[in-house]
């Protein structure tokens, strides 16, 4: 298969479930014999150290540089807030790439094309060959979710403004692709309720078993024991679980437990992850490490208390292979339905039932290492990235055949 990979790049070393999601796709289409050549940003700042990874498994890649930061008058500022299309997805269109895209397909033939993230899809929506999108869950629901739960009115407004827009510019973009890539069973079937969108398929999030598991290397202890959240802090679902758990959970837990310590890791911690560790004793905030893994086995919980966002968290899947025992909202398990309450994983909701379900298995050792046992095989039944990027392989593979145009 002959496939054109359209996309804005990824973080490299890999920090980010999107980082994570477009690196395994291209690692395992080309394992599975796909060629593929690849069309990305190359952005200000980066060392470009993702493009040699991407060249390992690519048979062409094309750097594009673009700049959707670049410095906009006080005017156009104003019209992109007014403009019915998200901001984001104007500052991320650049003429010079659109018609590197057009000149490459002018040149070559290709199956199919898949395009990565919603903001490449300006590029694709009106290509003639089979394509897919992955956008990996609906930016709409995930705004609509941060307003609700948002305590600054004026931002509120502006989250459920920009959610708006977000929403008919998905429903317009959906329907240009045959096919739409989601993690979520639930956010496609709030999608197909909402939107109409029936081109929607899961293709979840994967780990790979090789590199996340339980044995290795461990970081010395802030505190005996401690516990644990990551992910990428200037993501606002991650920082404000953080805050929530910091200040809504963890006193309750050291009622019982005033000893106990909690670790945020995770690059990019904003003004208010940061504050966390200035206010209480025994809370770490590292901001960026150069490996998760050493932190992960060195705890004796993880926790997931997310209030916002959407789709499968890339952090807890992580976390279930390398067998920690996990205390959840149920938001947090929304992508993950093989993951069952008391069998691999604790899901709680309240900041007491959160706590409690804490403090029962900081002193329960043998429910620590039998959630963590079920919690990987889960993994390796149903998220290793070699059987998930399969069933993408098929997917394209099918709308590629001309019966299927």
């Amino acid at each position: 298969m002959k496939l054109l990979f359209i996309t804005p790049g990824f973080v490299y070393p890999l920090v980010g479930g999107q980082s994570i999601r477009t690196h395994y796709f291209l690692k395992e289409l080309h394992t599975l014999g796909a060629e593929i050549t690849a069309i990305t940003m190359l952005e200000p700042g980066s060392d470009g150290a993702f493009l040699e990874v991407m060249h390992e498994t690519c048979a062409k890649v094309i750097p594009v540089p673009v700049d959707p930061d670049r410095p906009l008058s006080n005017l156009r500022k104003i019209m992109l807030k007014l403009s019915p299309t998200p901001t984001t997805m104007i500052r991320y269109f650049n003429r010079a790439f659109n018609q590197v895209v057009r000149d490459t397909l002018a040149t070559q033939c290709f199956d199919a094309l898949l395009c990565d993230q919603l903001h490449m899809a300006s590029y694709c929506h009106r290509l003639k060959l089979p394509k897919i999108l992955n956008t990996d869950d609906p930016l709409y629901i995930q705004l609509q979710r941060e307003a609700a739960v948002c305590a600054d009115r004026v931002k509120a407004v502006k989250l459920g403004w920009e959610g708006f827009k977000y929403r008919v510019y998905e429903k317009r973009m959906f329907g240009k692709f045959d096919a739409v890539l989601f993690v979520s069973a639930s956010d496609r079937d709030l999608v197909q309720k909402d939107l109409g969108c029936r081109n929607i398929q899961i293709i979840p999030q994967g780990v790979d078993i090789t590199e996340y598991h339980p044995s290795g290397p461990s970081i010395d202890r802030i505190s005996d024991p401690f516990i644990l959240l990551t992910g990428m802090m200037n993501y606002a679902p991650n920082a404000a679980s953080a805050v929530y758990f910091v200040k809504e959970v963890l006193p309750l837990i050291r009622r019982q437990c005033p000893g106990v310590g909690c670790m945020i890791v995770g690059a990019y911690p904003t003004d208010e992850v940061k504050a966390l560790a200035v206010e209480n004793d025994q809370v770490v905030v590292t901001g960026f490490v150069d490996d998760v893994k050493p932190y992960l086995r060195a705890a004796a919980v993880y926790a997931a208390p997310a209030v916002s966002g959407t789709g499968i968290k890339n952090k807890v899947l992580q976390a279930m292979a390398m067998e920690k025992a996990i205390v959840a909202t149920p938001l947090s398990m929304d992508g993950i339905p093989q993951a069952v309450d008391g069998e691999h994983i604790l899901v709680r909701e309240t900041p007491d039932e959160l706590a409690a379900a804490s403090i029962q298995l900081l002193h329960d050792e043998s429910l620590r290492l039998r959630l963590g046992r079920n919690a990987r095989q889960c993994i390796i039944d149903h998220y290793s990235w070699a059987s998930i990027v399969g069933n993408l392989y098929h997917l394209l593979e099918n709308l590629s055949r001309p019966s299927s145009r």
